[in-house]
């Protein structure tokens, strides 16, 4: 990842016209009824209204891109992943491209990746989730045999993997009530059977504050947990092995990144001031756009164009709450990118 640009951004006091990270959510098609979708009243309703001409004419409205985020629903039913990918590689010569899967479609998601390996030129990470072990995780997923479908889909990208430097697999488990007391558990099994991943991330589940009431652990719990994680990601040897220096920022920022996510939730304020709708942006399947996922949309990119939306009045009182701190979550998109463009956060990694 190239960081430049995120120190720039931030000594400039965040003076920048267009998103450096975008998250697309390209699809609200869905394969699985996971128990923690904040997204489930919309999953499986809606066509998919974005067409590539359409994200061709998205991505001439941006400027270069550090981070693409491929969201859905489940990305890989979406029909022409590769051809979005090339879009944003061609006109803004994006560095890094996530795309988080379910796992279910062995076969395609091992194709779709290898095309996009043999004609992009981005860095690619995807990212499997994995919400517990077997019996924990079919239940949440709502799928049953999910799990060994998973972990045949991760045999066939770590093959992958072994052929491109520039591809990277991690897993990310959804803490919530349901499967907190198998995270140690499963910590253990991913670490002795998943030796291809770069990293096992953990994000709280996501919502507004009535969902966190309803779903996460109690606090005390979580911060029990958060010691665990941060010995477990300290420890990691295996992220960013090419750079000591990028691969000892990225641990820290990482383990930080988790103590900020409880912080926010103890104190209901937002730790470091989020980028939401400066450095960061969202475009759903619908072309909406919105400041964050947690949000109104401002504008429509069919309707609008990206800019007149992004620059519209209702995005701007929206920005201006942002920074009064009128919100807060634990998006764990947007609070990485909050610390990238943080002078404080980096010196927090010091210490």
């Amino acid at each position: 990842m190239k960081l430049a640009p995120y120190i720039k951004h931030s000594l400039l006091h965040r003076t920048v016209d267009t998103p450096l990270t975008l998250i697309l959510l390209v699809t609200s098609r869905c394969n699985a009824r996971c128990t923690h979708c904040f997204f489930a009243d919309e999953l499986n309703q809606t066509p998919d209204i974005m067409t590539l001409e359409n994200y061709e004419c998205l991505s001439r409205e941006l400027t270069e891109l550090c981070q693409l985020y491929l969201g859905g629903g489940e990305p890989f039913l979406r029909k022409g992943l590769v051809e979005i990918c090339r879009v944003f590689d061609r006109n803004n010569h994006v560095s890094n491209v996530t795309i988080p899967t379910n796992g279910l479609l062995v076969d395609r998601i091992a194709a779709v990746v290898e095309e996009i390996l043999d004609t992009c030129s981005f860095d690619l990470m995807i990212s499997l989730s994995l919400d517990g072990t077997r019996q924990c995780h079919d239940a949440i997923r709502g799928v049953k045999g999910g799990f060994d479908k998973l972990l045949q889909t991760y045999a066939r990208l770590v093959r992958l993997q072994a052929k491109c430097s520039s591809f990277r697999i991690q897993a990310t488990t959804t803490i919530m009530r349901d499967n907190v007391k198998d995270l140690p558990r499963l910590i253990d099994w991913v670490k002795g059977n998943m030796p291809g991943i770069s990293a096992h991330n953990f994000e709280l589940v996501r919502g507004g504050p009535s969902e966190y009431c309803d779903m996460l652990p109690p606090l005390e719990e979580l911060q029990s947990f958060g010691r665990v994680h941060r010995r477990m990601v300290l420890a990691n040897d295996r992220y960013l092995p090419e750079s000591r220096v990028k691969s000892w920022l990225a641990k820290r920022m990482k383990a930080n990144l988790f103590d900020e996510c409880l912080q926010v939730l103890d104190t209901e304020r937002q730790v470091f001031d989020c980028v939401g709708g400066v450095g960061m942006g969202v475009v759903d399947y619908k072309g909406d756009v919105l400041l964050c996922e947690l949000l109104p949309p401002v504008g429509n990119v069919l309707e609008d164009g990206f800019r007149a939306a992004w620059c519209s009045p209702k995005a701007e009182r929206l920005r201006r709450a942002i920074r009064a701190k009128k919100c807060h979550c634990t998006h764990s998109c947007f609070q990485a990118n909050s610390n990238l463009m943080h002078p404080k956060a980096y010196l927090k990694m010091l210490r």
